[in-house]
């Protein structure tokens, strides 16, 4: 239904020229399937030159004819500048709902994506999804780290529409602290959100599991996640003093594991992207809202 796909509509794919980056392309073309969007190829130069600009339009235009050979509207543009800021800036100049791009891709547009990808996590309002050039092309699951907090559920209404399209599963995945220190929430908070996160899946038609682990959360997510996985979480998941631990969480699973991640990023945003964001952030503030009035109703209705 078009509530279902409503929230990705419009995609940023960041190329660089590489063999390796066209792995994003993949990603786009697994999406289409079943989520209608619209697609904008991006590459970024180092300098405003019309050379480079012309070698930059060529090569998008060549992977642009491949996606619209499968039905789907693409434009694209080449953009001079820093390449992190120029990717966020033009998603969220264009009201994009999500970055694709492949993070190690090293090609003649100089941009080294796993710095590049890091930093963009670590910046963008605009929800992202960083793949590996190894990836296989198949995600048959989908892992969702929650610690137990409503901001870390804000990635679900992401990751149930990434779900449907891959005809993947959910797996939510809770890490308790092996000490009672590390543990910032009472443990029956942490179950009552799990078990609402689990009720909003099944209503939306999400085939999906619970999995409780415990010990160190970024080892056991890593442990966890397997060959077919994507991994979705948002970053500061947690609030309070707890922000700084939640968020070395995911820049360790960020930098560690070789599996394709989603990330949606609920906290902190720099001050520049927060004075010119359009829908996306009111998008997630409209979720928060709903969490924050507690569990009487479905956290993430649309009405």
């Amino acid at each position: 239904s078009s509530r279902r796909g409503s929230m990705v509509r419009k995609i940023l794919v960041a190329l660089d020229g590489s063999p390796a980056s066209e792995s994003a392309v993949r990603m786009v073309e697994l999406l289409l399937r079943s989520v209608d969007a619209e697609i904008c190829l991006l590459t970024v130069t180092p300098h405003e030159s019309l050379r480079e600009e012309q070698f930059g339009r060529a090569y998008l235009d060549g992977v642009a004819q491949a996606i619209r050979g499968k039905g789907a509207v693409v434009d694209t543009a080449v953009r001079p500048g820093p390449v992190p800021s120029t990717i966020v800036d033009t998603a969220i100049e264009g009201g994009f709902d999500l970055i694709l791009l492949c993070s190690h891709g090293r090609g003649p547009r100089k941009m080294v994506m796993g710095g590049v990808a890091r930093d963009i996590l670590r910046i963008s309002p605009v929800p992202s999804i960083v793949v590996r050039p190894e990836w296989k092309e198949s995600i048959r699951r989908i892992v969702v780290p929650l610690d137990g907090s409503h901001r870390s559920e804000t990635v679900l209404p992401m990751a149930a529409p990434l779900a449907r399209a891959m005809a993947a599963e959910v797996s939510l995945l809770t890490v308790m602290p092996g000490d009672a220190k590390g543990q910032l929430l009472p443990s029956e908070v942490i179950a009552a959100n799990l078990e609402r996160a689990d009720r909003w899946l099944q209503g939306e038609g999400i085939e999906r599991t619970i999995e409780i682990r415990y010990g160190d959360p970024a080892k056991e997510i890593l442990n966890f996640v397997g060959e077919d996985d994507l991994v979705a979480m948002s970053t500061h998941g947690r609030t309070g003093i707890g922000r700084i631990r939640y968020g070395s969480v995911a820049e360790k699973v960020m930098r560690r594991t070789g599996r394709p991640l989603l990330m949606l990023r609920t906290a902190a945003i720099p001050k520049r992207y927060r004075l010119r964001l359009a829908g996306t952030l009111r998008r997630t503030n409209a979720v928060l809202h709903d969490l924050e009035r507690g569990p009487s109703r479905s956290p993430y209705s649309s009405h």
